[in-house]
């Protein structure tokens, strides 16, 4: 798409929007819909009906292909999975800084692991993935502990994972590939470390919050504010129990449900909700065996639904292996060429009210203005 369509198709969508939530305002019905809930549900449920219905009118007649049309994501996803490998290695070092057994270039802070983390591949101290470390990342998937999905955003949040190793019984957990790859490698060592420096942030992150309680207690002896009264009506469920193809129908026209009918929402919510909330698309598994080269033996299971999970996820644990090569030597080719990789759309450190946080701190305790401590 050259710059003149790209440009007229992005006003097409600004102006398209506003006539959706326009018209959606008006509309008695769903006035009366919300009607004893929270006053925010109404903005919530116009704000994001009118970015689905946008999509289905700009993508609708080309989703359910690109539902079918999957073969070009398995090098994609082995991309994703070489992130994991250098997450693994970024946590590893924060469980080593913490404890103040190294100094890193571009650490100030513990929250610059998680900034790191959203750039990973492009992260200054982090050694080039090795021939070793990808096949380690192959053994893993061909294991039984191969985590399928792979949008997990937590990767260095170190104060969940950390309590999840020490506390089988808590609600966090580690992900598998950590659990792998310190099986293998003994790393999970790097978690019996003392958290030297959080404490230290810590320390500096109370003062502020206690120096703004104080202000906040002072303010509010001087002056006084009469205080609206707390809401109490509840939240309308709106991204639940198929309240969308039940909003379409109710609300909208025959040609806005023909869209929604061939959108990517209708194509995986109707093909069940499994119990853990997570849909499935069974269609889909049963195309993409089909299409694959050679037969995949049914998994024997007691319930179809798991047997076909479970044929699926060997297809996919094969294709992703036949990817990773592949993967690999296209992340080589980038290193070699200086080109560097895809940054994410908003820095992640434009944002550091962690950081001034400290610094506050360190001025609160009379210390300089650094990040030496």
């Amino acid at each position: 798409m050259n710059p003149i369509e790209e440009k007229q198709r992005a006003e097409w969508r600004e102006r398209t929007y506003r006539e959706l939530v326009a018209e959606l305002r008006q509309n008695e019905y769903i006035q009366k819909l919300v009607e004893g809930y929270h006053p925010m549900c109404l903005q919530n449920i116009i704000d994001d009906y009118a970015q689905k219905k946008l999509y289905w009118m700009e993508w609708g007649e080309q989703s359910k292909d690109w539902v079918r049309h999957v073969d070009e994501e398995w090098i994609e996803d082995a991309h994703a999975r070489l992130e994991e490998i250098q997450q693994k290695k970024l946590f590893d070092l924060q469980c080593r800084w913490r404890a103040e057994t190294i100094t890193l270039p571009k650490i100030r802070v513990s929250d610059d692991f998680e900034k790191w983390s959203k750039n990973i591949l492009n992260c200054p101290f982090l050694s080039p993935i090795t021939p070793e470390e990808m096949a380690m990342y192959e053994q893993y998937i061909r294991s039984n502990n191969f985590e399928e999905r792979t949008f997990k955003e937590d990767w260095q949040n170190y104060d969940e994972i950390k309590e999840a190793y020490q506390d089988e019984n808590s609600y966090c957990e580690v992900p598998e590939w950590y659990d792998f790859h310190n099986s293998c490698t003994g790393a999970s060592t790097f978690l019996l470390l003392p958290d030297i420096r959080g404490q230290k942030e810590g320390f500096y992150i109370t003062l502020v919050r206690e120096s703004d309680k104080r202000l906040i207690e002072q303010k509010s002896k001087t002056v006084s504010t009469p205080q609206a009264p707390a809401e109490t009506r509840p939240f309308l469920k709106y991204h639940e129990n198929n309240f969308l193809a039940w909003f379409v129908k109710t609300f909208d026209d025959a040609e806005t449900q023909e869209l929604f009918s061939k959108s990517w929402d209708n194509i995986y919510k109707n093909n069940n909700d499994d119990d853990d909330g997570e849909w499935e698309d069974w269609e889909t598994m049963v195309t993409e065996l089909n299409s694959a080269e050679k037969p995949f033996p049914m998994q024997p299971w007691h319930d179809w639904r798991d047997a076909l999970r479970r044929t699926h996820l060997e297809f996919k644990k094969e294709m992703l292996l036949l990817a990773m090569p592949i993967a690999y030597e296209q992340y080589l080719t980038t290193i070699e060429l200086g080109l560097g990789f895809a940054q994410p759309d908003e820095d992640p450190f434009e944002d550091n009210w962690y950081a001034d946080m400290i610094l506050e701190g360190r001025v609160l305790n009379k210390e300089p203005k650094n990040f030496k401590f």
